[in-house]
């Protein structure tokens, strides 16, 4: 399973990317995705994974535990700095409001 992420004109950062899910545990509640093209690919860096951990608290609430992993050449080191945890916390954002807005 793939995800494709494009972003409006003018949005800061890449145009887009390709993330691929390379793990769904649905009993430990895992799900890992690397970045398949584009994006962080595109300024150096060798992987870009994102590791989201569901732990369930009581019948309607849950924490999201989100780790990012990288790696990256030598001579692309300064774009580090664009890791940021901003974007996975967006996504548990929106996830949320969707769950939330669509129980039955």
């Amino acid at each position: 399973m793939a995800f494709v992420f494009m972003f409006e004109l003018g949005t800061p950062g890449f145009t887009g990317y390709k993330e691929k899910f390379i793990e769904i545990d649905n009993k430990k509640r895992v799900r890992v995705t690397d970045v398949a093209e584009g994006g962080y690919l595109d300024v150096g860096f060798t992987l870009f994974r994102v590791i989201f951990e569901i732990t369930e608290k009581g019948s309607d609430s849950c924490i999201i535990k989100s780790t990012i992993e990288y790696e990256l050449r030598e001579e692309a080191a300064a774009n580090a700095s664009f890791v940021s945890i901003d974007t996975v916390a967006k996504i548990a954002e929106i996830s949320k409001n969707y769950l939330l807005n669509n129980r039955d």
